[in-house]
């Protein structure tokens, strides 16, 4: 059955190819933030590891890979050198304004080589009314962009850089190119697929083809000049909605994994720094600096990090905290590509605070810091953690001689040559201190003494001194939640004058 399945979609869609600063005092209320489940270098409690997903959850049968393969022809376990076409609205409402027609195709040609054995032979600019047309582009741009694909022979596959061309639109431009045509939807799912290395990323993407594949398929059932029994759709049907409901299950389990991860989170006290950005913007070499985990390895490439991970650091007051590395943002990317990947990153964005990285090196800086905003305000984050945003103006060494930065930015760093993270860290350290409602307190505590022990347990002991008037006491300048103050209290003083 499946046999005349892949040669109708063949048919369809590819007829004609196969290819410390001084620590303040605050008394805000305690709040919880969430520790992300998908970790690499901090894992989570192992009574969870029974429920984790699994190879098994994602596994593809028989019917849905050759659909796949099909829908797909021309893409998979292919090489391509590729002609990039970057069209841009000239005027009007859908006209993008802070970027450059030049900038948009860097990004472009950036998203081609970012997939393993494809490179750019060639590139051009076309300016179009819309993206409406069947063709996309005005009958004259059309007849030199066909001449210009057909003159190169070493050319085996076109970049339209729109969001998603519809099915018509691919089609008539495969028919006029002669050559497989993609979008931006098709080649940043190449990317994600090549980069996600953990069951729950792929989980991610598999979800996020879903749409896609429901869209290609569907245009058989359209067809007029081939002779499909109405068993043949609904068995094509079948086999969707079976793969949509092995994934819908999956990710029903991931969002039950998180519960557990929120149910035991009241068990650490360990604050959360979300670090978000556009793609590329230097986030995990920033974290990587924070904490000097050398396990991090930061890659000059779009997507580079898929998985949400954690990595603990450590700030001058000695409070311990986690740094949340996430998935960069990019334009033009459907937000059915996206919506997946919401499970793992509204653990994220839940954090205590986010640090907002900004390449300020790149001339498209200001549309990519918009873009980011309008996204985090997309997630519907909370609004207490969206008033504690740290905006990082990053690679300030990379910034072309005599160019200033005239925006306004909480601090202006150098990740890679570690310029302005010891006052990096100390903002930090200020703002985790209001948003989690910590407190700096000094103790004088008998040494090694219980409250001692307690003390150097559960808080962070930013110094230790003697007190001057007893030689059998110290003084320990803390970090703790009040709900740990109240506690100390609670067995320390309250039991001395019970006793007493």
């Amino acid at each position: 059955m499946f046999c005349f399945l892949r040669q109708a979609c063949r048919s369809v869609m590819c007829q004609s190819f196969v290819k410390t600063p001084r620590v303040q005092q605050f008394t805000l209320p305690m709040t919880y933030p969430l520790i992300p489940l998908v970790t690499r270098w901090i894992s989570t409690s192992k009574t969870m590891s029974s429920d984790n997903i699994s190879d098994d959850d994602l596994e593809e049968s028989k019917e849905f890979r050759d659909m796949f393969e099909d829908v797909n022809t021309g893409f998979l376990n292919t090489d391509h050198q590729v002609f990039v076409i970057q069209p841009f609205i000239k005027w009007g409402k859908k006209m993008k304004r802070n970027t450059t027609r030049e900038f948009m195709l860097a990004e472009s040609k950036a998203l081609v080589t970012s997939i393993q054995g494809w490179s750019v032979l060639d590139s051009t600019i076309v300016s179009v009314l819309s993206f409406d047309k069947k063709y996309v582009f005005g009958k004259g741009n059309l007849e030199l962009l066909k001449n210009q694909v057909r003159a190169n022979p070493r050319i085996s596959a076109v970049f339209v850089s729109v969001d998603v061309l519809k099915l018509h639109q691919q089609k008539a431009l495969q028919d006029i190119f002669q050559v497989p045509v993609f979008d931006r939807y098709m080649i940043v799912i190449q990317i994600f697929k090549a980069h996600a290395f953990s069951p729950e990323a792929r989980l991610q993407i598999s979800m996020a083809e879903l749409p896609y594949l429901w869209t290609r398929c569907r245009t058989i059932e359209d067809a007029t000049n081939m002779n499909i029994t109405k068993g043949f759709l609904e068995s094509k049907r079948m086999v969707l909605m079976e793969r949509e409901q092995k994934l819908k299950k999956a990710l029903n389990k991931l969002k039950s994994q998180r519960e557990l991860v929120r149910n035991n989170k009241q068990r650490q006290e360990f604050p959360v720094v979300a670090v978000v950005g556009y793609t590329n913007c230097g986030k995990t070499t920033l974290i990587k600096a924070l904490t000097e985990d050398a396990k991090l390895v930061p890659r000059n490439q779009l997507f580079a990090t898929l998985d949400v991970t954690t990595h603990e650091g450590i700030l001058p007051n000695k409070l311990k905290l986690l740094y949340v590395d996430t998935i960069g943002f990019i334009s033009s990317i459907p937000t059915t590509l996206i919506e997946p990947f919401k499970v793992t990153l509204e653990d994220a964005l839940l954090a205590d605070i986010i640090i907002h990285v900004v390449d300020i090196s790149n001339p498209d800086y200001l549309q990519q810091k918009e873009h980011v905003d309008a996204t985090l305000q997309q997630l519907e984050i909370d609004e207490k953690v969206l008033e504690h945003v740290l905006v990082v103006g990053n690679k300030m060494d990379a910034l072309p001689a005599g160019q200033r930065v005239t925006e306004q930015y909480d601090l202006l760093i150098s990740a890679k040559k570690g310029i302005g993270l010891i006052e990096l860290q100390e903002k930090i350290q200020d703002i985790l201190l209001e948003a989690t409602g910590r407190k700096s307190v000094t103790m004088r505590v008998r040494n090694g003494g219980v409250e001692y022990q307690w003390l150097m347990k559960h808080t962070a002991v930013s110094s230790v001194r003697e007190d001057e008037d007893s030689a059998e006491h110290l003084l320990l300048d803390v970090v703790m939640t009040e709900a740990l103050l109240n506690k100390f209290k609670h067995e320390f003083i309250s039991s001395t004058r019970k006793r007493g």
